[in-house]
């Protein structure tokens, strides 16, 4: 299997890491919140009574808005793990190619690790870490290849 060849397989392993991490974060949107946290509670219940309006007719929540932007994160990381497997699997991709592409991820990575480190959200800023790590070594092996 192509994907899997020598300086292609850290891409591929790095693709595949996000979509996990894109797996488990839309699986985190789903989960209700503890029943026993009451300001937890207090707080959504007021995120979703709470509406914007936006223009063209549309007046969401701010409930309406987080969630979509947590939707947005999964989508754009199924994005950059499709974008690294499509070049990891194609014969004809040259190694600079790949490279270009791990490093873009790596920035883009590194970017939202920094993002998640001034918003003080640790789950993702760990995941993102990794994930810029895991871009950064497929960077470099790629260009060897």
């Amino acid at each position: 299997m192509v994907i899997f060849s020598k300086g292609r397989r850290t891409l591929t392993i790095a693709s595949i890491a996000t979509l996990v991490v894109a797996a488990i974060n839309t699986g985190g949107i789903f989960i209700p919140p503890p029943a026993n946290d009451e300001a937890l509670v207090a707080l959504i219940k007021a995120a979703r009574d709470y509406r914007l309006d936006l223009g063209l007719g549309m007046s969401p929540s701010i409930w309406d808005v987080q969630q979509a932007l947590a939707v947005t994160t999964s989508l754009l990381l199924i994005a950059i793990a499709v974008f690294g497997l499509s070049f990891a699997g194609d014969r004809d991709a040259a190694p600079r190619t790949m490279s270009r592409i791990a490093v873009i991820a790596t920035g883009t990575m590194a970017a939202l690790t920094v993002a998640y480190a001034v918003f003080q959200i640790a789950p993702p800023l760990v995941s993102m870490a990794v994930l810029a790590i895991l871009y950064l070594v497929a960077s470099l092996r790629t260009l060897r290849a």
